[in-house]
């Protein structure tokens, strides 16, 4: 909370991502939003979505590794339904990008142009 707080004090832009899920308590991204705008600034969700068999094909990357991401179909599995749950919790989306159909390099310069 402090970053977010330096971040607005100093009329900055900050890039916050995260994956909803259990271990992040429900009401941290309304917090988040809450101390931005009563600090003047603003806050813009954006949602990277995928679809549930296009996840269970990219799980085993080798290049999720190096980020220590989850690379377990079976534990994916296991947690699918505790993974919905927090995404269903998360406030709405000013943006929504489907990451199906589009590429990390067309999804930057999707967020770039509508911010």
């Amino acid at each position: 909370m402090d970053v977010f707080s330096a971040a607005v004090a100093e009329d900055r832009s900050l890039i916050f991502t995260f994956a909803p899920e259990p271990t992040v308590e429900p009401g941290f991204p309304q917090a988040v939003k809450t101390l931005v705008e009563n600090s003047g600034g603003e806050m813009i969700f954006i949602a990277l979505t995928v679809s549930a068999q296009e996840q269970m094909q990219r799980i085993a990357n080798s290049s999720r590794a190096e980020f220590g991401k989850l690379r377990s179909p079976e534990l994916l599995s296991e947690l699918k339904e505790a993974f919905t749950a927090s995404m269903a919790a998360m406030p709405p989306a000013d943006i929504v990008i489907d990451t199906d159909q589009t590429s990390p390099a067309e999804a930057a310069a999707e967020i770039l142009a509508r911010l």
